[in-house]
């Protein structure tokens, strides 16, 4: 019996303390930490995203990609400076350059420049400058040469630069289709029946 009573007092402190540490607890609440807001994720800046992307002859998803700026309003007779930059699509052992220009388009600057080693991804740039002898529609073409393992892969784009007030004349004109008998096929609108 002393043993009964001494283990039910025994219970009734150990239950005592356990309310009392509970108390204390509840009296004193742990201090919230605030939480500092997460920062914003930005987005990477595109250091190409005020170039222009060249048209190509080649096709898409070829060894390297081009975009150009033309720095200036080109004018008759007043040389402008073209930046390009070429964005290799893989690692290589070695880029070249070929610029060239058409009939009326002076060029000078170093027109076959080559690189060493470009990198994927990484933009290898340029510059050249134009010099146009009349108004009108120009094309500098760009071929490009890169060499990864070995292989040699080109491919060749045209940088567009319109020069004074062009006419729609003096761009070239889109071929009209032509059906299988040879003839010219004309778009019509299209109307609407109901049944």
């Amino acid at each position: 019996m002393k043993l009964a009573g001494l283990g039910i007092m025994l219970l009734a402190f150990l239950a005592s303390v356990g309310c009392h540490s509970e108390s204390n607890s509840e009296q004193t609440p742990a201090p919230h930490a605030k939480k500092a807001p997460l920062p914003k994720k930005q987005e990477p800046v595109d250091p190409l995203a005020n170039m222009a992307q060249a048209v190509t002859s080649g096709k898409p998803g070829a060894a390297v990609d081009l975009r150009y700026d033309i720095q200036g309003k080109p004018q008759v007779g007043v040389p402008v400076e073209i930046e390009l930059a070429l964005v290799p699509q893989v690692d290589a052992e070695s880029m070249n350059l070929h610029i060239g220009g058409m009939d009326g388009l002076a060029l000078s600057g170093n027109l076959d420049p080559t690189t060493t080693a470009p990198k994927f991804q990484e933009p290898v740039k340029y510059r050249f400058t134009a010099t146009p002898a009349r108004e009108g529609v120009f094309y500098a073409t760009i071929t490009a040469n890169l060499v990864h393992n070995g292989v040699t892969m080109s491919r060749t784009f045209s940088v567009p630069m319109v020069v004074g007030a062009a006419s729609a004349a003096q761009k070239p004109a889109a071929t009209p289709k032509r059906d299988a008998a040879g003839q010219p096929i004309q778009s019509m609108p299209a109307e609407e029946k109901k049944h």
